[in-house]
């Protein structure tokens, strides 16, 4: 019953929170703590999120850096307690860094204990550099981590007991007694002689700023820096194409234009990565056709700067790239020679690229997904030279470098399909929507890398059938929104939450602009949507969402 939904979702921020509410006990000058698992869903871990700062010559650092570290038993000198732990490459951007570390039991045993941090240039050949001082681990936090198990526990059962009496509640509740649903029209308050008599509606879509807005365009491409969205290129109709972009801030609600010096030539059909300091552009055609140099821009100097020919794959346009954290991973697409099967990887650092393993590497394909799930590239679906396809490889990486190609089980799998979506949740890949054979699908699946099988989405609530629409992860739901059918582009969207294992239809009446070919984020709390093709004309509208559903509440009189 939805009052049981309730309470128990009131119940676990409750629980979670005090997961998060343990981590400011061991806030320290270089960073933050924080815990594994939420005590609620699992026993305590031994493994804990640091969040630091790095300054490099006395200002924030930015780049790939290597890490040590290590466990002592006093602030200087003393024993080692544990293993030492090396990562690398961390990316560190604007002097912020994060990692998981994990010094196995027996080290954080309610001693006191201080964290010795080591770091250096990512690749360099000096050793690093220790930090100063080292950065005390109170020991408070000890007898506050040993009670969590025991605190979720009372609230598990509390749950029980609120459920059973919620249960009870749900077809006795009270005159007088305001009640919530997500349903303007739920048949069990109705059905009890509720009456609505509050709505709280869902937030509106906002326009963003129009001044300084690049000039309307579909075939670009977008990605988030963690505080702005980069969009650059794209096709402005009538044979027309952009080497233009510029950088807007959610926060401010403002744009800043790209530098024009030595930007790349106009195209479309490129891709983009974001690397933690540079965007990095690749392939795409334009007028002249294909494409034949490759560029980078540095946001933090507002420069382009080539990227190396040398061990390049070659140049395509409708290809797929990602972040792999250390390398630019590339795959697949088209040029004058027909559709590619193969791909590079490329270090922005090095300035190199190499390629990628061929044994075992999914068919040639256009129109696919990517996504990176933290250790592999999952290459799914996408065209074909005899039409659509239904199958993908995982590719493994070590420290981000492409290692190996395993082919994604079939068994299961969604129908072939391409222009489709695909997000990754932390332990699915989600694909939904697509086309096949000039049908529109409104069907998909979840894929479990770690059992490599699949699980169907499901039909009902499911949004329209559609293509070349955008989705996005937000933690918690996929966001699908826009796209196009046989009516033409769509201002529909839904978003889909896999513990539900439910659809939820997004408010699009508050101005939701209809467009197919756009491209989208997820900022944290919104979605951003930029530009695309509406009635077939390219706009320059950007969007934000925040997708929160209209609350409805009822009371008997």
């Amino acid at each position: 019953m939805k009052q049981t939904t309730a309470i128990a979702n009131w119940l676990r921020p409750l629980a979670t929170s005090v997961a998060r509410w343990c981590p400011p006990l061991l806030s320290l000058l270089a960073g933050a703590l924080l815990l594994g698992q939420p005590p609620a869903a699992h026993a305590q871990g031994t493994s804990f999120t640091f969040q630091g700062r790095l300054t490099d010559g006395g200002v924030p650092a930015n780049g790939l850096y290597d890490f040590q570290f290590g466990v002592r038993d006093a602030l200087t000198a003393g024993n080692a307690v544990g293993s030492t732990l090396t990562l690398n490459p961390v990316g560190v951007t604007n002097g912020l860094f994060n990692v998981t570390l994990d010094f196995g039991a027996g080290v954080f045993t309610g001693a006191a204990r201080w964290l010795e941090i080591g770091a250096r240039t990512n690749g360099s050949a000096s050793a690093h550099t220790v930090l100063a001082p080292r950065t005390p681990v109170s020991p408070v936090p000890y007898a506050v981590l040993a009670n969590t198990d025991a605190l979720a526990a009372q609230i598990t059962a509390l749950t029980t007991q609120l459920a059973t009496f919620s249960n009870h509640f749900a077809t006795n509740i009270p005159v007088g007694v305001p009640v919530v649903s997500a349903d303007a029209s739920d048949p069990a308050f109705l059905g009890q002689g509720l009456q609505l008599f509050q709505t709280v509606p869902a937030p509106p879509w906002v326009n963003g700023t129009a001044t300084g807005v690049p000039s309307g365009r579909s075939g670009h491409s977008a990605v988030w820096t963690g505080q702005q969205l980069l969009v650059w290129g794209g096709d402005l109709g009538g044979a027309s194409y952009s080497s233009s972009g510029g950088a807007y801030a959610t926060a401010s609600d403002s744009w800043t234009t790209f530098s024009s010096f030595q930007a790349p030539s106009a195209r479309a059909g490129h891709t983009a990565v974001w690397t933690g300091t540079e965007m990095v552009v690749f392939g795409g055609s334009g007028a002249a056709g294909q494409a034949t140099t490759n560029s980078k821009y540095h946001l933090g100097n507002g420069e382009w700067s080539a990227v190396t020919t040398s061990g390049m794959p070659a140049m395509r346009s409708s290809h797929v790239a990602l972040w792999t954290g250390t390398r630019m991973v590339v795959f697949g697409g088209l040029n004058n020679t027909g559709l590619l099967a193969d791909g590079g990887a490329y270090d922005p650092t090095g300035n190199a690229w190499t390629a990628l393993p061929t044994t075992g590497a999914p068919a040639a394909r256009r129109f696919t997904t990517a996504i990176w799930t933290g250790t592999n590239a999952i290459i799914w679906g996408g065209q074909g030279d005899s039409g659509e396809l239904a199958t993908g490889a995982r590719l493994e990486c070590t420290a981000g470098v492409p290692q190996s190609w395993t082919a994604v089980s079939p068994t299961g799998a969604p129908s072939a399909r391409s222009r489709h979506t695909a997000v990754w949740t932390g332990t699915n890949m989600i694909v939904w929507g697509g086309q096949q054979s000039g049908a529109f699908l409104g069907n998909g699946a979840a894929y479990n890398p770690a059992t490599d099988t699949w699980t169907a989405l499901p039909g009902t609530g499911a949004p329209v059938a559609r293509a070349n629409h955008v989705a996005v992860w937000t933690g918690t739901e996929m966001l699908i929104y826009g796209g196009e059918d046989n009516t033409g582009s769509l201002s529909s969207g839904a978003a889909y939450d896999p513990v539900k294992n439910k659809w939820r239809t997004l408010d699009t009446a508050t101005g939701a602009v209809a467009r197919t070919l756009s491209t989208a984020v997820w900022s944290g709390s919104q979605l951003v949507i930029f530009g695309g093709q509406s009635g077939g004309t390219p706009i320059a509208t950007l969007q934000r969402l925040t997708p929160q559903p209209a609350f409805y509440f009822f009371r008997k009189p």
